[in-house]
């Protein structure tokens, strides 16, 4: 299924933003270690997906 040329009309290239490798570089060193959030959606008691955030 195609779309019809209409519907790319609405997207203005200057919204876009080209890659850039010094982009990705952070502006200062870190200082502290990764911080990590997991998140596990089970409230069952036996749960193995908080069993495995908790290890």
């Amino acid at each position: 299924m195609t779309m019809p040329d209409t519907f790319t009309d609405a997207l203005d290239l200057a919204h876009f933003d080209r890659p850039d490798a010094g982009k990705l570089v952070p502006p200062a060193p870190m200082t502290h270690r990764p911080r990590i959030l997991l998140l596990y959606g089970s409230l069952r008691a036996r749960s193995y997906s908080r069993l495995l955030v908790e290890e």
